[in-house]
């Protein structure tokens, strides 16, 4: 789910939220881009295609 304008979620939200889906929560900052990947506990690397991902453009 790609986020546009200016709203971008706050880190204790995310943090919260891969609580509440009993997750782990990686965030990659790459120049003007960024995404945030939950990836369910007991997984070892996220399945391509699967999983939530948001990203933002600065």
């Amino acid at each position: 789910m790609a986020l546009r304008g200016d709203s971008v979620p706050t880190l204790p939200l995310l943090t919260r939220l891969a609580k509440a889906l009993d997750a782990s929560l990686t965030i990659d900052l790459d120049h003007d881009t960024s995404a945030f990947t939950f990836t369910p506990h007991g997984s070892r690397e996220p399945e391509a295609g699967r999983g939530s991902e948001w990203g933002s453009e600065a």
